[in-house]
């Protein structure tokens, strides 16, 4: 009766910016996904309906929600600590996997998961360009210079210049789907960038250029449900304005200025409340970057600011850190060439630029949180590079140029910072501008430069996940399966004490995963069975660590090394492989306990050859303890195995040799 009564009270949310989600004393329901930024928490009746996505594998965040979790889940790399049981509902997919701190907590997994993670195990995505059919041709002798997709997909904003000195530019708001214009608002300005506020559909920032005087070329806009603009506040007189950057918390928004006399670049940070005013944070004068700021993105954490420079004749790349209030520079790389356009990775901590040179187009950063370094250049001449940017996935790159191909998709590996070209368009005229929806739906908006008529393009992108595997902390964890799932493309290690609780259902380890067990630290495999054993996909890191199996049966895919740690067997183990050997080589003591059977099947070896040599590093607990061979071989190949308790039992054709 309680539970009915707060499902009555439940009431619908909607995700505006990240610090906590939901509510402690009132449920709360999320019908779309939860994404979360570090130091997020998921409060306890916030209902999430959507699902839940970290954002990068920095974000370290807390879910302590008493209710279950409907919809896909996306870890990114990231940690997740439990202080309630997380219950997935109708799932189909988990993305991708990240560490969870689970505190003794339970993690359940939805009858409809299939495999952990989702991943396709392709080398590269396929990034493949399809044209919708969908586009707006304005007769207007406009430039686009910059476009973005609103937090919800519902709006493309784009930004426009006069490149024939007729008229004004451009603000315009689009319809996303039929690309229809819906506002616009121009005065006698080029505009030059947009950023629309990340988690608040109705707030947009734009930046102008003023040739002649006092006007304020800093904007703030505020979008109703239709589309239509209106200004809301309005900073930086007597300078132009090249370039905005929300922050990923859309709290605050970088700006890069040059002011009238062209002889000093400045980096600036606004606060912007959630009403749209703007408040001077901090402001850095910058005259390395060159005559102006053409490049401009935060890192995904917000920590991170990198600003690019241009002239004809030098620029450089500049990362700040910000805390909130003080831009800090930290690293300063110089490109002699000046730099165009830049995008940080979303996921990855790559930032990628490209210079202003028909040799020297696309320079690829890490990054450290210290220092930049550059790692991969890619030469395309005389394809000047207009703009880059980054999919939600990290894995694919668009690319608008001023000559053939104009319109370019890349693959982005990260594991060896290459690219790799893998569909592209030509058009008439220039693609001077391009945006990604959000999240993984994978549209993308072309904008055209200036020749007689300027157009805006809709494409799908079709693209493969391409898994990069790390091993993320599983720790203090209770997973139960309920159906049948594969575990993919991962290496997962549990520390302390932590459980998989199988219910009668099978456990597949494919040959890209590996579950580890850390030192000091144990994992209990019970109701279960395993299949794909090979190698040492289940591996003990040190001789602290303990496998226990309880009413378990193991299948070998190949041959199988236990090289590290202890075994425990519970009640009824059996292990299987036709033709197949498990090594048991470690140091440690292994116990089939009181009122167990450890039972070897037909024509599977178990090779006792503990290194050092000893005789008793398997043994039987007491007198109802079993060691039952059932057609297979017991082979003891380093030394003799000396059983001082319990009960050998031999069935079928069975073997025990020395060598």
């Amino acid at each position: 009766m309680k539970l009915q009564k707060i499902l009555l009270l439940v009431i619908f949310c909607h995700y505006l910016q990240a610090e906590t989600i939901g509510s402690n004393s009132r449920p709360c329901r999320f019908n779309d996904v939860v994404g979360l930024g570090t130091n997020d928490s998921v409060l306890g009746f916030a209902a999430l309906n959507g699902g839940l996505r970290l954002f990068n594998s920095s974000t370290v965040d807390e879910f302590d929600s008493l209710f279950s979790v409907q919809g896909p889940i996306d870890l990114r790399g990231g940690t997740l600590t439990l202080n309630q049981d997380l219950i997935l509902q109708n799932i189909s997919q988990i993305s991708s996997v990240g560490t969870i701190i689970g505190n003794g907590h339970v993690l359940s997994l939805s009858k409809n998961i299939e495999c952990v993670p989702t991943g396709s195990g392709y080398i590269q995505p396929t990034c493949e360009i399809v044209t919708t059919g969908v586009s707006n041709t304005l007769a207007t002798n406009q430039t686009y210079q910059s476009m973005e997709w609103s937090f919800d997909n519902k709006f493309v904003a784009a930004a426009t210049s006069n490149d024939s000195g007729i008229g004004a530019g451009f603000l315009r708001i689009f319809d996303s789907t039929s690309l229809a214009l819906l506002d616009s608002e121009t005065v006698n300005e080029d505009y030059t960038s947009v950023a629309w506020n990340p988690v608040q559909k109705n707030l947009l920032i734009v930046g102008r250029e003023d040739p002649g005087g006092a006007v304020d070329n800093l904007r703030s806009f505020s979008v109703n449900s239709t589309g239509m603009l209106t200004l809301v506040d309005s900073a930086e007189p007597n300078v132009d304005v090249r370039q905005v950057a929300y922050h990923p918390n859309g709290e605050f928004v970088g700006v890069g200025t040059t002011n009238t006399t062209g002889a000093m670049s400045v980096v600036r940070v606004y606060a912007v409340d959630q009403l749209g005013n703007l408040t001077l944070i901090d402001s850095v004068s910058r005259a390395s970057l060159g005559v102006r700021i053409d490049a401009m993105d935060w890192d995904p954490s917000g920590c991170f600011l990198v600003v690019g420079g241009f002239s004809e004749t030098a620029g450089a790349v500049t990362i700040y850190s910000f805390d909130g209030s003080t831009l800090t520079q930290v690293d300063n790389e110089g490109i002699p060439t000046g730099v165009v356009t830049t995008d940080w990775n979303p996921i990855y901590p790559k930032v990628i630029v490209s210079a202003g040179s028909s040799s020297i187009q696309l320079l690829l950063f890490d990054y450290d949180s210290e220092t930049v370094s550059s790692v991969s250049t890619i030469v395309s001449p005389g394809n000047f590079i207009q703009k880059i940017l980054f999919d939600a996935s990290g894995q694919c790159l668009g690319v608008g140029a001023n000559s053939d191909p104009e319109i370019a998709i890349y693959s982005f590996n990260p594991n060896n910072n290459t690219v790799t070209l893998v569909d592209s368009l030509n058009i008439t005229p220039d693609a001077s501008a391009l945006g990604w929806s959000q999240g993984k739906s994978n549209n993308v908006v072309f904008g055209t430069d200036f020749i007689t008529d300027d157009t805006i393009e809709l494409f799908n992108v079709f693209f493969e996940f391409v898994p990069v595997i790390s091993c993320f902390e599983w720790g203090n964890l209770d997973l139960c399966l309920n159906s049948n799932v594969c575990f993919q493309d991962c290496c997962i290690t549990f520390t302390g004490n932590s459980t998989i609780n199988g219910q009668g259902n099978c456990l597949t380890l494919k040959p890209t995963c590996t579950i580890q067990i850390a030192s000091n630290s144990s994992l209990l495999m019970k109701n279960i069975i395993v299949q794909g054993l090979q190698a040492s996909n289940i591996l003990a890191l040190d001789s602290t660590s303990t496998v226990s199996l309880k009413s378990a049966k193991l299948f070998l895919g190949n041959d199988f090394d236990f090289t590290a740690g202890s075994l425990q067997f519970f009640k009824n183990v059996s292990i299987s492989g036709v033709n197949h050997t498990f090594n048991y080589q470690t140091s440690q003591n292994s116990v089939i306990n009181a009122n167990s059977t450890l039972k070897l099947n037909n024509a599977l070896t178990f090779n006792y050859a503990p290194t050092p040599a000893n005789t008793d590093l398997l043994e039987l607990a007491d007198n109802t303890s079993v060691l039952f061979l059932k057609g297979a071989t017991l082979k003891l190949t380093t030394t003799n195995l000396q059983l001082t308790k319990g009960v050998v039992s031999v069935d079928r054709n069975s073997t025990i040799e020395s060598i």
